[in-house]
Formats: C-alpha cells, sequence, structure tokens
C-alpha cells in the first residue's frame, strides 16, 4: 500500500502503527511526522499492536543518521530498518 520510505533508515509504512518511538530515541532527527489519513496497517496485519495515529515516522533527514540503530532496536513492529551506504 504505502511502501517503503527512505533508502537509509528505511520505514516500512505499511506496518508502522505510530508510536512515534523512532522520533523520541533518534539522536540526530531524522524522522518528522507525515500524515497518512485514511491508513491503517491492521487490515493487512491484524496481529500488529495498536495504531497510535494515523502519522508515519517520515525519515527526512536520513542523511544525517549516524547509524547508532536505536530507532531500529526500539521499533516494537520492527517497521525501520537501517542500511548503511
Amino acid at each position: 500500500m504505502l511502501g517503503i520510505h527512505g533508502k537509509i533508515a528505511a520505514v516500512d509504512f505499511d506496518i508502522c502503527i505510530a508510536d512515534g518511538i523512532c522520533i523520541d530515541v533518534c539522536p540526530t532527527n531524522v524522522f518528522e511526522w507525515m500524515d497518512t489519513p485514511g491508513t491503517n496497517p491492521h487490515k493487512l496485519y491484524p496481529d500488529l499492536p495498536p495504531l497510535n495515529s494515523e502519522r508515519k515516522a517520515d525519515p527526512i533527514r536520513e542523511n544525517d543518521c549516524i547509524f547508532c540503530m536505536a530507532c531500529e532496536t526500539q521499533c516494537p513492529v520492527q517497521a525501520i530498518k537501517i542500511i548503511q551506504p
């Protein structure tokens, strides 16, 4: 549906539950909220934890990523994959 956003800090918008933990733990502010109205990953993945909002953490500043892996490690649904160039 929404696919993966980003190539360094790749976020799978189809399974993101919008809990914002990646935004909270990122020391370089790679992520920013992006409105995605009408999207609900539970239609495809009913076993996911509850959806928090219809916003997703967009890796808008992924070039600032320092590869600390905090976002990937803390994401409760493994919606983030850090890929070093």
